[in-house]
C-alpha cells in the first residue's frame, strides 16, 4: 500500500503491481476497490477500516493489483500519443484541414 500524494504516483504504484491509496481529487481512472483505494474523507480510520478489508481479503488485494497495473499500462507513451494523434485527427478534420 502506498498513499499517493501528488500528480502521477498513483499510477506509478500501479504500474509496479501496488495498491494506490488516493483521496477523491478527481482521478478518472481510479475506481475504488476495483484499480486502487479511493478515500472520501481525512479520517485515518477510513484507511484503517479499508486495510483490514484487504489483508482479510488476499484475492482482493491481488484482483486491484492486477486491474491496476492494467489502468496504468493504458498510460505508457505509446498509448497517450495513440489516443493524442487521434485526437488531433478529429480536430482537423472538424476545421477541414486535409489530412495525409
Amino acid at each position: 500500500m502506498y498513499r499517493c500524494r501528488g500528480k502521477g504516483w498513483s499510477r506509478r504504484v500501479m504500474a509496479a503491481q501496488g495498491i494506490a491509496v488516493t483521496g477523491s481529487t478527481g482521478e478518472d481512472y481510479a475506481v475504488s476497490f476495483e484499480n486502487t483505494i479511493v478515500t472520501e474523507t481525512d479520517d485515518p480510520d477510513e484507511i484503517v477500516g479499508y486495510l483490514l478489508y484487504l489483508r482479510r481479503h488476499p484475492e482482493e488485494q491481488e484482483r486491484i493489483r492486477t486491474a491496476g497495473r492494467q489502468t496504468a499500462e493504458q498510460f505508457l507513451w505509446d498509448q497517450v500519443i495513440e489516443n493524442l494523434v487521434g485526437k488531433l485527427e478529429f480536430l482537423a478534420r472538424k476545421q477541414g484541414i486535409p489530412l495525409k
